[in-house]
């Protein structure tokens, strides 16, 4: 999964009252549904934790790392392949998890 077109799955993802699952689409429209985990600030820039519905009714406990950029013409969803970044972003949200205690 490279770089995601994103249906309405920005604003979804930014409104913190949605607790809908979101679908993005790779570059051949191919739809993907994601249950949504948590939006983190970092460095200036904002990602999105995201749990593919297939990998959960697969009881897979993955979780993909997205960054939210503004494309050309509408936001993006990018997938993020940096695994120093990826733990970066899951250190961020533990952190988060631990003030809301």
């Amino acid at each position: 999964m490279e770089e995601k077109k994103v249906v309405n799955a920005i604003d979804a993802l930014l409104d913190e009252n949605n607790t809908d699952n979101i679908t993005i689409y790779d570059e051949n429209d191919k739809p993907y549904e994601f249950e949504q985990i948590a939006i983190i600030p970092h460095k200036e820039r904002l990602f999105a934790i995201l749990k593919a519905i297939e990998d959960k009714e697969a009881n897979n406990d993955y979780a993909y790392v997205f960054e939210l950029k503004d494309g050309e013409d509408d936001p993006m969803l990018e997938l993020i392949d940096d695994d120093a970044l990826i733990d970066e972003v899951f250190n961020e949200y533990y952190k988060l998890l631990k003030e809301d205690k």
